[in-house]
């Protein structure tokens, strides 16, 4: 990349304005960050470098993996791909002279005028178990109170017709166990609680339905992006994916018991709220 202090993005894209957290564009780090092409209905994700990419194409491609019989694999993909953007493929694109690839993937704030958007990291660890000890106590240090909660916020994004405020990982981590309510408070602030709070209570308790029982993979480092309408002249539409799968790996058969206890954990808090 350029040693300037910026680089422009592929011709005819342009930088994800609603990306929370991440890999955002940086030339200090040396990292590039989602794009769109103006008026796309989808966005296009940097790939991961090495194994993290490859994992992230392959469970995007097919998400329940291949080690269970099809006949259930078939049925427990179904029940997950509601939960998930859908996946286009793979595209490969130049940025600042360098040959990146790149997941195509829907970009679900298409349809919102005002988009209130939330990013919670999931799990009561965020490394996997090939994990080195150096990566084990970076993530560990990242957020203690994530180790009782099973999740830490990653910031939000929301959009009013005074204009936009934005929150970020920071902002998150300055909540503990026990005021981690507040923060959910505040990103439910953009219209009447009762509008948003029961319904993604529901769509919560769906994808721990699905957790409950799926018996195929164990997700590390993914996130939950929850969204919902800011104008009150429009229905609230709340809606919850799953994202970032490069940490994803076969369950072996047993139930995800490092995601499972957030999830229980977001509902108990938003029902409380």
């Amino acid at each position: 990349m350029s040693s300037g202090d910026s680089f422009a993005p592929p011709a005819g894209f342009e930088w994800f304005a609603d990306q929370i957290a991440g890999h955002l564009p940086s030339i200090v780090k040396r990292q590039i960050g989602i794009v769109k092409r103006p008026g796309s209905t989808v966005i296009h994700k940097p790939s991961q470098k090495g194994s993290r990419g490859e994992r992230e194409v392959r469970r995007n491609g097919d998400v329940t993996g291949s080690d269970v019989e099809e006949e259930k694999r078939g049925e427990e993909r179904k029940r997950l791909e509601k939960f998930v953007p859908r996946f286009h493929g793979v595209e490969k694109m130049i940025v600042d002279g360098e040959e990146h690839e790149f997941l195509v993937i829907d970009d679900i704030t298409v349809n919102y005028r005002l988009p209130v958007i939330l990013d919670v990291k999931m799990g009561l660890v965020t490394y996997d178990p090939f994990a080195s000890a150096e990566k084990q106590y970076a993530e560990s240090t990242k957020y203690p109170p994530q180790a009782k909660l099973g999740f830490r916020i990653c910031g939000y994004r929301m959009y009013t017709e005074s204009g936009l405020q934005t929150r970020d990982k920071e902002w998150g981590k300055s909540f503990d166990e026990t005021t981690v309510h507040l923060a959910l408070q505040e990103y439910l602030s953009a219209r009447p609680q009762e509008d948003v709070r029961a319904a993604i209570v529901d769509r919560l308790s769906e994808i721990a339905a699905w957790f409950a029982t799926q018996r195929l993979l164990h997700f590390y480092s993914s996130s939950l992006l929850l969204i919902y309408e800011a104008d009150p002249a429009l229905p609230p539409s709340i809606d919850i994916r799953l994202i970032d799968f490069s940490h994803t790996y076969p369950s072996e058969g047993k139930p995800d018991s490092n995601y499972i206890p957030g999830l229980t954990k977001l509902i108990e808090i938003f029902k409380s709220l």
